[in-house]
């Protein structure tokens, strides 16, 4: 793999290339916006419309309803979200994944 994955930035300027991109909500993440009353499942489609570098980590920003003018926007760590494996940076946001876990 890419030695760049151990790079949040690089990492973060690689999945901007790739953006509005499509995303799911990982189990934490689902409950945090069922606590908010969101409908919002596993199956639910969010699209990442920004992503940034913050303090060594990777915050993608989400439109929870692009349609809705001022529609609620989250900005949360990539660790809540999971990618199309068809997609082509899904093995590069895994194994940064992976690598960061390792570190910790």
């Amino acid at each position: 793999m890419k030695p760049l994955m151990n790079d949040p930035e690089m990492l973060a300027r690689r999945l901007h290339r790739f953006l509005p991109m499509t995303a799911y909500g990982r189990p934490p993440l689902l409950e945090m916006l069922k606590r908010r009353a969101l409908d919002i499942t596993a199956s639910s489609r969010l699209i990442v419309t920004n992503v940034y570098h913050v303090e060594g980590r990777v915050m993608c920003q989400i439109d929870l309803d692009r349609r809705e003018p001022g529609s609620p926007i989250l900005v949360i760590p990539i660790a809540l979200l999971a990618f199309d494996r068809e997609h082509s940076i899904s093995r590069e946001v895994a194994e940064f994944r992976r690598r960061r876990r390792a570190r910790h």
